[in-house]
């Protein structure tokens, strides 16, 4: 790890023109400049990360239940609102996927096209 942060310090900066230690080892990949984390990624808001969360021991229940209670239908439907913007990045994510793993079963048919989507 050490590597990456000399040759980004020193490599080209000094006149090197790419013939550093990843240009001696193609195998090797060059690093690269990056912005954050998330670089390339959508960045999901805060607030949807937490309402999926909150919402995730309802999943669990409806997962269970024989036919879901008239407020759990309606929690799955303000839930579903909520995550269509940002469902691939949150697919992405290593928590969030999991809420969304429980989220698919509980759809109906017109939620579940409404899911898939994208």
């Amino acid at each position: 790890a050490a590597g990456w942060d000399e040759e980004q310090a020193g490599g080209e900066q000094d006149g090197d023109e790419g013939h550093g230690e990843a240009a001696a080892r193609p195998d090797r990949p060059r690093p690269t400049e990056s912005k954050g984390p998330h670089t390339g990624e959508e960045q999901i808001p805060e607030e949807v990360i937490d309402f999926l969360k909150q919402c995730e021991k309802t999943l669990v229940l409806m997962a269970q239940a024989e036919e879901p209670t008239e407020e759990q239908k309606m929690l799955v439907a303000a839930l579903l609102e909520e995550v269509q913007p940002h469902v691939l990045a949150l697919a992405r994510h290593q928590r969030c996927s999991k809420v969304l793993e429980r989220l698919i079963p509980v759809l109906d048919g017109p939620q579940y096209s409404q899911f898939f989507a994208v």
